[in-house]
């Protein structure tokens, strides 16, 4: 192996195509390392919030940084909002289904016949059993807000932003 270049900073004898010193790190002057960085696009930005939600911002992470973690905690709180609401739900069921007669399970189920209304059933009882999912619909509004706002996010910026986006 001839060694026809030589590092600037130890003087280790380097072969014809080294890029840096294996010894001691230094770049080899006159040679341009390649950037592994590649332009951003507009399209890609689009799809990724259609299909990723606030997880596109990953994308231009310089710049939308505090959209993403911004994003991120709201999508927690609705995420957090909407399964504690469902666990109550669930909860509040299998306590009163596990407690109760066979006619209160017909009137939690809400599934009575003909033959429960000749016998006074009173089907206003259906209601007190209903559980509660108005927390899963706020946060799927919340959720939802999000997405629609990332949406119009990601088409209102040009194609200009993304071509001289910092790599």
């Amino acid at each position: 192996m001839e060694t026809t270049k030589f590092c600037t900073g130890c003087g280790n004898g380097l072969i014809e195509s080294a890029a840096m010193c294996p010894k001691c790190g230094t770049p080899v002057a006159g040679l341009k390392l390649s950037s592994s960085a590649t332009q951003k696009k507009r399209n890609t930005a689009i799809l990724l919030a259609v299909f990723l939600g606030f997880w596109t911002y990953i994308y231009t992470f310089a710049k939308d940084k505090a959209k993403f973690f911004i994003f991120l905690a709201a999508n927690t709180v609705a995420y957090i909002i909407s399964m504690t609401t469902l666990a109550m739900a669930s909860e509040q069921t299998v306590r009163h289904l596990a407690m109760a007669s066979e006619q209160t399970v017909r009137q939690a189920s809400c599934l009575y016949s003909s033959f429960d209304y000749d016998y006074g059933f009173d089907s206003s009882m259906c209601d007190m059993y209903q559980p509660n999912y108005a927390g899963v619909i706020i946060g799927l509004v919340i959720q939802l807000g999000i997405y629609v706002f990332i949406l119009v996010d990601r088409i209102r910026k040009t194609e200009e932003y993304y071509s001289n986006y910092p790599n």
